[in-house]
């Protein structure tokens, strides 16, 4: 049997090593002797002062590397201190999130209901002041737990994720469902949730409202999810659009009663509630009794409206 004779591939250019490798020449040195005739290979026995950054680009310099990483690692810890600075400013710390989880299994009945029937039966929507002051000696208001009218962030953050769960089951059952829409959802909602934040926020300090916490704003914009969710049950359970936008009606018109009577407290606080209300003009007044209205009405049923 003939075996053809094998064929080793022959280099078509040549490599200059030197460029490759940049090497140091040890004849620079003062009382180097050259008796190899190589200037890249020191003799032996002789040691001469080779610099650190010797065989490298001189922009290049190996012993910096740890005063850069030095630096690096202060600048990381820098921007880490300067962002929980800036959150802590807007009071978003650990103590004060663990106040808006503190209920209780009858908070969370009476609460529900609440935000179902604000209307019936007719009650009293201020908040409550704790009976013993913080340590910084300034009325703080009760635990959820304590008072029905204190916000939580509990409801809202159980409602959003029974919402998105019955959007998927929604997709599911007519054979739509696919992860991809699932996200797109998600991010739609968190995006409208930023976007009021944002626009509460602004407008609460055009209006100097000294009263307004961004995570009270947070939770009382997470309690339409409650309304958008019965909704969604139904048309899931129903199959009907009519049944649907019956209880949307019902559910959007609830929320915005709802969101009316409690965000009262922080832009249109009285006396008893709040010492600076005294000093609110008829025209301020006037511009934060719109604002009221305008988010907590119309911008609630549109908000559900685009959620559904």
């Amino acid at each position: 049997m003939y075996t053809p004779p094998l064929h080793h591939p022959v280099p078509q250019h040549r490599v200059n090593f030197d460029t490759v490798a940049p090497q140091y020449n040890y004849a620079q040195q003062p009382g180097y002797e050259n008796v190899h005739g190589n200037t890249n290979i020191p003799p032996q026995g002789q040691m001469p002062n080779v610099p650190p950054n010797a065989g490298y680009p001189p922009q290049f310099n190996p012993i910096n590397l740890m005063g850069n990483a030095e630096i690096g690692k202060q600048a990381f810890n820098y921007g880490q201190q300067y962002i929980t600075q800036s959150i802590d400013s807007y009071g978003i710390t650990p103590s004060s999130l663990r106040y808006y989880f503190q209920v209780t299994n009858a908070y969370v009945r009476n609460k529900l209901l609440l935000v179902l029937f604000p209307w019936w039966p007719r009650r009293n929507w201020v908040r409550q002041l704790q009976p013993v002051q913080d340590t910084s000696g300034v009325d703080s208001y009760a635990f959820p737990s304590q008072d029905l009218n204190a916000p939580d962030m509990y409801i809202p953050l159980m409602a959003f994720i029974t919402h998105l769960v019955v959007i998927a089951l929604e997709q599911g059952v007519v054979d739509q469902f696919h992860p991809d829409q699932f996200g797109a959802h998600t991010s739609k909602a968190l995006g409208l949730m930023i976007l009021e934040l944002v626009m509460l926020k602004v407008f609460t300090y055009l209006l100097a409202c000294s009263g307004s916490s961004l995570l009270d704003l947070c939770a009382y914009s997470g309690y339409k999810y409650v309304g958008i969710t019965v909704t969604s049950i139904v048309a899931l359970l129903t199959k009907s659009n009519m049944a649907k936008w019956l209880v949307f009606a019902y559910t959007s018109f609830s929320t915005a009663f709802f969101m009316l009577r409690s965000l009262k407290y922080i832009l249109l606080p009285s006396a008893r509630t709040d010492s600076t209300a005294a000093t609110v003009s008829g025209a301020k007044r006037q511009q934060r009794i719109y604002f009221l209205f305008f988010y907590g009405a119309i911008c609630q049923v549109a908000l559900m409206w685009l959620l559904l």
